[in-house]
């Protein structure tokens, strides 16, 4: 008795999650003008992004060095994103994902990202969001309404004191 009652419970659980995906994915395609294009109907967003290092990567102009260093961004977008149909992609997830890198992460060696790395790894993705809308026909949202300023910690003005003081130094002996 126990036993079919906890299988109807998930059932009905699974019927409901259905349900939920079906409403949320009807409100994208009314968003959108009730009009899906076929492009971006079976793409998701980490296949995009796989797709967008691959190209961002092969057309890189600058250095050796700057070409890795552009395709470890990426696979630290890929890594951070959710995965989800590129229609269903809009504010929501773009601000939550602007929103870890503005809170800073922790990283293996530090409580807390470096401003710098997460101001990057934040504009990386905007650049990832045009590209989305050249390449995939997809309706890019209101950008300009994420907040997308990284947050300032107490260390970063200890950090820069002792630059600014190490700087200092170096500018005096140099003067001697």
């Amino acid at each position: 008795m126990a036993e079919s009652i906890e299988a109807n419970k998930k059932y009905v659980d699974n019927a409901i999650e259905k349900l939920r995906i079906e409403l949320e994915a009807s409100h994208a395609l009314q968003a959108a003008d009730k009009k899906m294009p076929a492009k971006l109907s079976k793409h998701k967003l980490k296949a995009t992004l796989a797709a967008y290092k691959k190209e961002r990567t092969e057309k890189y102009k600058g250095k050796f060095q700057g070409k890795v260093r552009v395709g470890k961004q990426i696979d630290e977008l890929i890594n951070v994103a959710e995965d989800c149909l590129i229609h269903d992609f809009g504010t929501r997830q773009i601000s939550k994902f602007v929103d870890h890198y503005a809170n800073r992460p922790k990283t293996k060696v530090s409580d807390a990202a470096s401003k710098t790395y997460c101001e990057n790894q934040i504009t990386e993705f905007y650049k990832f969001c045009g590209w989305l809308e050249l390449n995939f026909n997809w309706k890019c949202p209101n950008l300009k309404a994420i907040d997308r300023r990284v947050v300032n910690l107490a260390s970063d003005a200890l950090n820069n004191a002792i630059n600014n003081n190490r700087q200092l130094a170096v500018f005096v002996h140099s003067r001697r």
